[in-house]
């Protein structure tokens, strides 16, 4: 009866045995799941942790990083398609940088705020060939902040802006600025100037429009995303900038339109090519982004549009002419279609400038001249 017990416990501890075996090997390529999915929360959103994005089979996923000045408006965007499509377009908004990860293939697309070597070096043709589809305009303001001048009614020319930044021109009641602004009763007081830390679009719109109409700042200063300014006070982006010139009397500095309206600060008009002063509004940024070049590569500052508002810039998709992938492929050019069509709804009430319609026929055929494997 003993050997009976034993010889059952022995089978069962056999069969237990197999079984454990069996659900560790079962449940391994779960766990491992689980830590990559852990691994890349950890990373904070940094590009080059990412795998390479799987090959679809049906509907596909979409992952793009760039210009944190496409963030507010891609969080409205995306959200918006994937409820009208399926398709979950990822954006992480963390430098124009990140363009370089797109040969590694951890990024579907790049968005950029500014014109970068990659964007024009990349010839038609090649398999490296890149495309920059234009789906909207960023405003930058000058904003400044003077306790006892009413809103709205301040105006500077770009050699006077120039005059500023170079600290060329000190003081509020100098006469190169009064001059612009007959009647107005500005006050004898140093001009305290704000400019961002780090590199950034703002920049390279600010710094583009001063190059192209001051002969004296493109020889100084030139056209950059990151240039080094002598100024009194260095933001950390454009809220920071922001907050510093509502927080300073007699402070002037440039940033997008969302945060200057969101801080109810004054913004000057801006003298564009034309000559005409110009206020800040999507309206007139997007007058801006009429008679590009076929590529859509180009400053804003150089519309002849008398009512152009000038101190804006595009913002580009960029990705690869030639996709290797026929279902990611069509569906990034079907979420770039609705980006330029249906997505430019969204954003006037963002405060961003939506394209004009010389620039959305420009962009449809850039978007046409998609390919896989060389076919279109």
């Amino acid at each position: 009866m003993l050997d009976t017990n034993i010889k059952t416990m022995k089978k069962y501890s056999i069969l237990l045995l197999f079984f454990t075996i069996i659900s560790i090997i079962i449940i391994m390529p779960f766990i491992a799941g689980c830590r990559i999915t852990s691994e890349v929360k950890k990373s904070g959103g940094v590009v080059p942790t990412f795998e390479r994005p799987p090959v679809p089979t049906s509907i596909s996923n979409l992952l793009g990083a760039g210009a944190e000045t496409f963030g507010r408006l891609s969080y409205t965007w995306f959200n918006t398609y994937q409820k009208l499509t399926q398709v979950k377009v990822s954006y992480q908004p963390i430098g124009t940088d990140v363009i370089n990860q797109l040969p590694a293939g951890t990024i579907h697309f790049a968005v950029l705020d500014e014109i970068i070597e990659q964007q024009i070096q990349q010839t038609d043709g090649s398999k490296e060939a890149t495309l920059s589809i234009p789906v909207a305009c960023n405003v930058i303001t000058i904003a400044y902040n003077l306790p006892d001048l009413p809103a709205g009614i301040l105006k500077f020319s770009a050699d006077v802006i120039a005059q500023i930044y170079l600290k060329e021109i000190t003081r509020w009641n100098d006469t190169a600025i009064l001059d612009l602004n007959p009647g107005l009763n500005l006050p004898d007081a140093n001009i305290i100037l704000i400019s961002h830390y780090e590199k950034s679009g703002a920049n390279f719109i600010f710094s583009g429009y001063l190059s192209r109409v001051s002969s004296d700042w493109k020889t100084r200063m030139g056209g950059a995303s990151n240039i080094g300014l002598p100024v009194d006070i260095q933001g950390v982006g454009d809220s920071g900038v922001a907050n510093i010139i509502s927080q300073t009397p007699y402070s002037i500095g440039y940033i997008e339109l969302s945060h200057a309206k969101e801080l109810n600060l004054s913004c000057a008009d801006i003298a564009n090519m034309s000559g005409h002063y110009v206020s800040p509004s999507p309206d007139a940024a997007s007058l801006a982004t009429e008679g590009l070049p076929p590529n859509t590569i180009s400053l804003l500052s150089d519309s002849n549009s008398a009512e152009a508002y000038p101190l804006s810039g595009l913002i580009w998709i960029v990705t690869y002419q030639d996709q290797e992938d026929g279902g990611t492929g069509k569906s990034l050019a079907d979420m770039l279609w609705w980006a330029i069509h249906d997505g430019q709804t969204s954003c006037v009430s963002l405060d961003y400038a939506p394209l004009s319609s010389d620039a959305v026929i420009k962009a449809e055929k850039i978007i046409k001249s998609m390919k896989l494997s060389g076919i279109p």
